[in-house]
């Protein structure tokens, strides 16, 4: 209640009468610490209201864009366990809640003197037991799902570029057995883009798959990869140091690699590009089925699998929607490894390893692929059919595969 009174009443002027309106007991209530014990974040949460109705949402003064706002809210959406949602917000901060995947309804209207807009949630009824969860870094705070007991083995799973963490929905669920933690690269989904004049190589997401590890404490793990998120684990397998007890790839094994004597070419092509990503600002399309369609353009998929993916990965403009993921993601790789070098790493590889590929998925070089797969030491491989987001498509052929994977049976590889 100080809290509350600093922030609404002293900061925002509104009246102690409308602020103490005595519902308090009815109400779920998030309140979040600081390393001192002291209550820095609250929100009050109508859980017998369908939708739940959110409210009172307030963080500290002090520390008001520091990124509390963000994991307290994340934290709300883990207690609303898919729920739907509604609340009444300032209108100056309709932006950030609309990354943090609430919508606009209606026009803007007056409340204690002050502009509100109406906000809702929709609910996930279609996601297994999925919990949000923050993975704190301790540079950065990433966002992440969850899937399962947190006592029982636990898998890390990493999306593709472009993707977010909603990649596993339909997968996490079928592997029950697991704690499986898929998380929001930076500059994806629901976390944070990384500075302006940062840059997003791909070497560094390796590094970051093991700091995620360690924030969640885990000594060993298995790691699921699919696309760039396969080839992340590919390389977080091939310098790992016994950590990883399986390593589970779905198209893909290793990142993209170039010729020695391409290097200059594509640092310059690379600086150019990237010079534009920097500076751009992704267009707005009239509404969420319009950016569905674009996303099947983009990459075959069904279209429930890209609203999926969109669901987490847009937010509203206007009467239209924009995708969320940081415009610097479309930028060129500066500098790329040698195949000889991601051989090496292929070759270094201590874990068993699964590759799931598809049929009709992403076109890969048939002999470079056939040449990394003969590079580790223990692979086991398989076709089954759909396209490059198989996982999302065809979840169960998927699960079936990896969950016999998982128990040490590896059967056939056809």
């Amino acid at each position: 209640m100080l809290l509350r009174e600093d922030v609404f009443v002293v900061g925002q002027k509104i009246t102690a009468e409308l602020e103490i309106d005595g519902l308090d007991p009815e109400c779920v209530h998030v309140i979040g610490f600081d390393a001192e014990d002291q209550i820095v974040a609250t929100a009050r949460l109508f859980m017998d209201a369908d939708p739940i109705k959110i409210g009172r949402i307030a963080v500290s003064t002090k520390l008001q864009g520091e990124g509390v706002g963000t994991e307290l809210m994340h934290y709300v959406h883990h207690v609303m366990a898919g729920r739907a949602g509604v609340m009444s917000a300032q209108a100056y901060l309709e932006r950030w809640y609309s990354r943090l995947g609430w919508q606009r309804k209606g026009e803007v209207y007056d409340e204690a003197e002050i502009p509100h807009i109406k906000m809702v949630r929709p609910g996930t009824s279609r996601v297994d037991a999925a919990r949000e969860i923050i993975i704190d870094l301790g540079h950065a705070r990433l966002a992440a799902r969850a899937w399962g007991d947190p006592d029982a083995p636990p898998i890390l799973a990493l999306h593709g570029w472009l993707d977010n963490a909603a990649s596993f929905d339909r997968l996490a669920p079928l592997l029950p057995d697991h704690y499986v933690v898929a998380v929001d690269f930076p500059g994806h989904g629901y976390s944070p883009w990384r500075a302006a004049e940062a840059n997003y190589h791909f070497i560094d997401w390796v590094v970051t798959g093991f700091a995620m590890a360690d924030a969640l404490g885990w000594d060993q793990f298995s790691v699921l990869g699919h696309s760039m998120g396969a080839g992340v684990a590919s390389l977080m397998a091939g310098c790992d140091d016994g950590r990883i007890e399986k390593t589970i790839l779905i198209e893909g094994l290793g990142p993209l690699s170039n010729p020695a004597k391409d290097a200059p070419a594509n640092m310059t092509k690379a600086i150019t590009r990237n010079r534009v990503a920097r500076h751009a600002t992704l267009g707005v399309h009239a509404d969420f089925a319009s950016a569905v369609k674009r996303r099947i353009e983009a990459g075959a998929m069904e279209e429930e699998s890209a609203r999926i993916l969109l669901e987490r990965g847009t937010y509203p403009v206007g009467d239209g929607v924009r995708f969320s993921y940081d415009p610097k993601l479309r930028g060129t790789s500066y500098l790329r490894m040698e195949e000889a070098q991601v051989r090496a790493f292929l070759g270094a590889i201590k874990s068993p390893v699964l590759l799931i590929r598809a049929r009709s998925g992403w076109d890969f070089n048939p002999t470079m692929m056939k040449e990394r797969v003969a590079c580790v030491p223990d692979a086991t491989l398989y076709s089954l059919d759909g396209g490059h987001h198989v996982h999302l498509d065809t979840p169960e052929a998927v699960a079936k595969r990896i969950k016999a994977f998982l128990v040490g049976d590896t059967g056939t590889s056809p």
